[in-house]
């Protein structure tokens, strides 16, 4: 990937289908029904429920408001995002997914249709001739159906409803709290005290939706900010590591070592000669990624989905 590009890719109201180039996003949430599908390299997916590495071929859905995170594993990977909003949808379903991957929970046959489905969906869309909205909403509609049918589900109580609800805002609060504040001193304390609750309890819902510890999280975006820095180029070690949060170098260096296993100078020199641009700081969750445009998403689309529309071994 040699540069980020942000495109407008939402055509239609409530649905945006759209290809992706990337190498992490943190722990985030959004409002629609999201189903990703890996085109080319294995990705890292994970939710509060489980954590599974997608082999190209293989999907993962998410519900609205469920947090979640996507990771390169060796170098970036490209997908296909389809985003639904449920406010476009006939019914509000008030259920909670048991199973986020349609490949350990469908039949072969009912998978392959679903590719069919997706891979319908996503042509019209990029293709965008006359009248391609309202088929594109009602295939749209039908590949949630199909998954919906297919994937296990837990119906939830309007009282479990409320509580999710109030959790999944208390939680938002938090990231971004420290999405705000990671370049000075966090404490939990900080944040339960403005949030009138108990430190444990705070220590839990991150500790549950995250895998890490909260300052274990504020190194995690400190580091992804450090490396949005470097490979943007233009700036002295000292300046990344005060820029992103880091008070101590020793720490600043301790934080590559334990995920990348090299310094932050190694790192600095493996990415010179690829521009990437800077990442505002207010966008530190979508670091180091490509989405493309409606031509060039249709070309990739149809180079990459014919490489595994037929895949052997659950991914097809």
């Amino acid at each position: 990937m040699e540069q980020l590009e942000i495109i407008q890719h939402q055509r239609i109201r409530g649905l945006s289908v759209f290809i992706n180039t990337l190498e992490h996003r943190s722990p985030h949430t959004h409002r629609e029904w999201e189903l990703i599908w890996v085109l080319d390299r294995p990705l890292s997916v994970s939710s509060l429920s489980s954590r599974l590495t997608l082999e190209p071929g293989q999907m993962a859905l998410f519900a609205p408001n469920e947090l979640h995170e996507l990771h390169k594993v060796d170098q970036a990977s490209t997908f296909l995002c389809v985003q639904l909003a449920p406010a476009v949808l006939p019914i509000q379903p008030h259920f909670e997914l048991l199973e986020n991957y349609p490949h350990r929970a469908m039949p072969n046959d009912r998978l392959r249709s679903l590719k069919e489905d997706v891979y319908a969906l996503a042509t019209v869309y990029f293709e965008g001739e006359h009248r391609y909205e309202l088929y594109c909403l009602g295939q749209s509609f039908l590949v949630l159906h199909r998954l919906l049918e297919s994937l296990p589900l837990r119906t939830l109580t309007p009282d479990e409803m409320t509580m999710i609800d109030r959790r999944n805002a208390r939680l938002k609060r938090m990231l971004r709290f420290v999405e705000e504040n990671y370049t000075h001193k966090l404490r939990l304390a900080d944040f339960a005290a403005r949030e009138g609750c108990s430190l444990s309890y705070l220590s839990r819902l991150i500790r549950e939706h995250t895998d890490q510890t909260f300052q274990e999280y504020v190194t995690y975006v400190r580091f992804n900010r450090a490396c949005e820095l470097i490979a943007a180029g233009n700036k002295r070690m000292l300046d990344v590591c005060a820029e992103s949060g880091f008070s101590d170098y020793r720490y600043f260096t301790k934080a590559f070592r334990q995920r990348l296993h090299m310094t932050p100078e190694q790192y600095s020199r493996q990415t010179q000669g690829v521009h990437r641009a800077s990442v505002p700081a207010a966008h530190i969750n979508r670091p180091l990624e490509q989405i493309y445009s409606a031509e060039d998403s249709l070309e990739l689309l149809r180079d990459l989905i014919k490489n595994h529309m037929e895949m052997p071994g659950g991914t097809s």
